[in-house]
């Protein structure tokens, strides 16, 4: 029998009332946060049994939450806690990942998100009945209680982030925001760098609309990627024979023509000198730009690295694995001893069909990886300066051809063959991941800088009050932020940034005349050969950078490096080194604080704000080379697509003036 049953009493019998503590424990008012999912099951479906709701649809809504708490693995009998509330933006991420990885389309994804979104609004109303009745906090208000429980200010947060002081005392007292204040809610969110939705998910209404529901748009590219390194192929351990070709190829490509490196042992036996086409020499620094271990071996010469070296190994290792691959997988099938030799790449007809199944597996799209790829096979294969073309004694045994004449005309074939590709392909050539897709929101707006701006300003509102090292990689991730605002240079570069206080002393960044400036030689730089080669970069550091600079090196960076360490930026793990994870960790910092992205690297900055120069002033190719240390065809190569809608736009205030009379 039910407990809450009264029995009806007969007429004749005194009626007799229950203790007056039992009426008010039958009154009592539902505690939301107690309510399992069967529980939810069983309130949106009274709801739903006086609404003239479909049976399909009726069913959709419950397929929806079931599949969320397989995949989540959530029971029924479970207390739903924060999976809803609090972590539902985090929990319905993963979801929507799981989702993809499954092959569901997009339209079933977002028809998923939207059923899930009604079960969270009919819990959060739930949450907001049941805490009128206990006189207990809201979901909403228990939020902000929270952010101001950790040293932070009302006041100086209600200025900091533009929300009227009387407003956000009144939400703190229980008052719930309304349509009309939505957007406050976002500033709250934004101010204190909270994950999209947080708050917003939880006032009247659900989830909000516009800028607080922005999620970050779908990247073909990383779906690609993701699918693929499910099912890696490329050579892990090489045979000794691909070592031996890999490292006489790393000794010619290194090496000043006519030295010992260029040289091999002709078929009489003399030592004759390898031929090299012009500005083709592979560029080995002593800079510890990538850490040396034994699984890169392929990208060094001796401890000097070889950036050249490191790209086109990621090639090959991938051809060869893919003649590898069993044909099941797709791949060639071949035996290792037979697969694994730089001799496969004078194989016309297995690069062909390599092409071919690279470019499938970039859903039908030929892009810069296939156009450098051939640009190696090409240099390989050169009539006369091509190494394989001049190796038939390293790579007898191993080749198709039994004299060097033979392999000189099979070097040649190939040849001939990726130039033909390169030229079907040049039209319909795109980047396989185009920077400015994850960074579009920001690229959209009048001044793209402002989105930094609010990325800067949310990161400084996540700052730790605990001091010590998490505060030391606070500030030295504020510095890359704003640094990289105004001197965008590139991730190597960053990561090699060297410093001076006193100005005399030969670091990049520097103090000088009381201000800051970073000066690096152009043979750091990586188009040293090209746009860098007629001057060295020395650019001032904005002022707004200048305290955060001397603050970093003078209190944070002592708790991180050691004295000896004479990198700017620097791990928190290996004192005496520079920051490997520097592209990791800037990538990081824009998927959390910079609404819509993704996550990209250092090189996003320079797109940001060539885009902003010419933005605010469609003309100024000069100084947007000058920013960005390149020459000012390639800007113009790059930012045409600017001169079109956005040069209008800087006319317009000329125009409307005479036109509005017209």
């Amino acid at each position: 029998m039910p407990s809450h049953y009264i029995p009806q009493v007969p007429v004749n019998v005194r009626k007799t009332h229950p203790p007056k503590r039992s009426v008010r424990a039958s009154r009592r008012p539902m505690d939301s946060l107690k309510l399992t999912y069967a529980d939810l099951k069983g309130l949106v479906s009274k709801r739903l049994a006086s609404a003239p709701t479909a049976v399909a649809s009726r069913a959709n809504l419950f397929s929806a939450l079931n599949s969320f708490q397989v995949e989540r693995g959530f029971r029924d009998s479970d207390v739903i806690g924060s999976d809803l509330r609090a972590s539902y933006q985090r929990n319905l991420t993963a979801h929507v990942e799981a989702l993809r990885a499954a092959g569901r389309s997009p339209a079933y994804i977002s028809n998923r998100k939207s059923l899930l979104g009604t079960w969270r609004r009919d819990l959060l109303d739930a949450d907001r009945v049941s805490a009128e009745g206990l006189h207990r906090d809201t979901p909403f208000q228990s939020a902000l209680k929270e952010l101001f429980s950790q040293g932070r200010t009302v006041k100086g947060s209600s200025k900091a982030a533009g929300v009227p002081l009387s407003t956000l005392k009144r939400w703190l007292k229980g008052a719930t925001p309304n349509s009309r204040s939505r957007h406050l809610v976002v500033r709250l969110e934004r101010h204190f760098a909270l994950p999209n939705g947080t708050l917003t998910g939880l006032v009247a209404g659900g989830e909000a609309s516009g800028v607080e529901k922005t999620l970050a748009s779908p990247d073909p590219y990383r779906e690609r990627l993701s699918e693929a390194s499910k099912n890696p192929y490329a050579v892990k351990l090489p045979n000794p024979q691909l070592v031996s070709e890999w490292r006489a190829l790393l000794a010619y490509k290194t090496s000043p023509a006519g030295s010992k490196g260029g040289r091999r042992i002709g078929p009489n036996g003399k030592r004759e000198r390898l031929k090299k086409q012009a500005g083709s020499r592979w560029t080995a620094t002593d800079q510890p730009v990538r850490e040396k271990s034994e699984r890169n071996w392929y990208a060094f010469v001796g401890d000097k690295y070889v950036a050249t070296a490191d790209v086109c190994w990621q090639y090959t290792s991938q051809y060869l694995g893919w003649l590898m691959l069993p044909k099941s997988k797709g791949g060639c099938g071949l035996p290792a001893n037979e697969a694994m030799t730089l001799a496969n790449f004078a194989r016309d007809d297995l690069l062909e069909e390599y092409l071919d199944w690279r470019v499938a597996r970039s859903a039908g799209q030929p892009n810069n990886g296939v156009d450098t790829l051939l640009k190696f096979v090409r240099s390989l294969c050169n009539e006369r300066t091509g190494f394989l073309t001049q190796s038939f004694l390293l790579v007898q045994g191993v080749c198709t051809a039994s004299t060097e004449d033979e392999w000189r005309d099979t070097c040649r074939n190939t040849f001939e063959f990726v130039v033909d590709y390169a030229y079907d392909i040049k039209d319909v050539l795109r980047r396989s991941r185009d920077v400015t897709t994850a960074i579009g929101p920001a690229l959209r707006l009048p001044n793209p800088l402002e989105a930094i701006a609010d990325a800067i300003a949310r990161h400084a509102a996540d700052r730790p009050v605990t001091g010590g090292k998490r505060e030391a990689i606070w500030a030295r991730d504020r510095l890359l932020l704003k640094l990289l605002s105004s001197n965008p240079l590139r991730d190597k570069n960053v990561r090699m940034l060297t410093f001076s206080l006193d100005g005399d002393a030969p670091g990049h960044l520097r103090r000088v005349d009381g201000g800051w400036r970073i000066v690096i030689p152009k043979l750091e730089f990586k188009n040293f050969r090209g746009a860098a080669r007629d001057r060295d970069y020395d650019m001032p550091v904005r002022p707004e950078v200048w305290a955060d600079i001397e603050r970093y090196l003078k209190l944070y960076r002592p708790v991180l490096a050691s004295e000896r360490n004479p990198y700017v930026f620097v791990s928190s793990v290996k004192s005496d080194k520079p920051m490997q994870s520097l592209r990791r960790q800037f990538a990081k910092l824009m998927r959390t604080y910079l609404v819509g992205c993704r996550g990209v690297g250092p090189h996003a900055m320079r797109h940001i704000l060539a885009t902003s120069i010419l933005k605010r002033n469609p003309n100024a190719w000069a100084t947007a080379a000058k920013v960005l240390h390149d020459r000012e065809e390639t800007v113009r190569k790059h930012y045409a697509h600017l001169t079109g809608d956005d040069a209008a736009a800087s006319m317009k205030s000329t125009m409307d003036g005479p036109f509005s009379r017209m």
